[in-house]
């Protein structure tokens, strides 16, 4: 009977040890390792989604997603709270923690701006409904069109960097797809500079050092991506251009 009793009393002590042990930890604490969660400092800051279906995550560690995006009808939100790691901000919460992606920031401009078209030299080309690369859409037919007409741009909200172009009816191509080439529409090309034919066929050289207007883009033979200057024996070779004057 002594035993039992002893038995018993090492048993109830283990269990209140244990149970010690896992109270003390605090769940919020451990979900959020590493991040500080602060009120947003600047209350003039808000998050720009470029009215793209953002996701939005239950948790400020951007690991668990609720399902649901940003409405797309609203561009700007405010910015309730941020987490920071260090001085970096990890994430944004928009109120009763929704949770977004600050890489996810965009502003999305109308038209081609600078670019006449983008030219797709690569195998894989897949597109997105959104600029984010969020929902895929399918992929360009590539096997019978490389030259793309471009309709929306979306830019970088953090970095200014193009992040992806539409090339209508939302359906995105994003910048860091290989193979890609965003052609400009106006290029400066050095005197001497070789021109050709489509079809590989030299046909002399630039006489002057100058800003040329940009009228096409293609892919000739060994040449690569060239760009065509202004009639069918005036295609030179993109990357001897530059987008400032030398």
């Amino acid at each position: 009977m002594q035993m039992k009793k002893w038995l018993f009393y090492i048993l109830l002590t283990c269990g209140a040890l244990l149970l010690g042990s896992v109270t003390n930890i605090n769940p919020a604490q451990a979900s959020n390792a590493g991040l500080t969660i602060v009120a947003n400092p600047d209350t003039t800051a808000v998050f720009n989604s470029g009215h793209q279906p953002t996701p939005i995550y239950s948790e400020p560690t951007l690991t668990k997603r609720t399902g649901l995006a940003l409405q797309t009808e609203i561009g700007t939100w405010p910015i309730v709270r941020v987490a920071k790691s260090g001085r970096v901000i990890k994430a944004l919460d928009l109120g009763n923690n929704q949770w977004v992606d600050p890489a996810y920031s965009r502003k999305v401009v109308m038209g081609s701006g600078d670019y006449l078209e983008v030219l797709t030299a690569g195998a894989y080309n897949p597109i997105y409904r959104d600029c984010l690369g969020v929902n895929r859409a399918g992929s360009l037919d590539t096997d019978h069109y490389h030259e793309w007409r471009i309709n929306k741009i979306a830019y970088d909200g953090n970095t200014g960097a193009i992040a992806g172009v539409d090339l209508g009816n939302n359906q995105w191509l994003l910048a860091k797809t290989k193979g890609q080439y965003l052609i400009p529409k106006i290029l400066y090309f050095q005197a001497g500079t070789l021109m050709f034919t489509r079809t590989n066929q030299a046909k002399g050289q630039l006489s002057a050092t100058l800003p040329y207007k940009v009228f096409g883009a293609t892919i000739v033979g060994y040449q690569g991506v060239s760009v065509k200057l202004g009639t069918e024996n005036q295609w030179v070779v993109y990357q001897l251009g530059s987008t400032s004057p030398f």
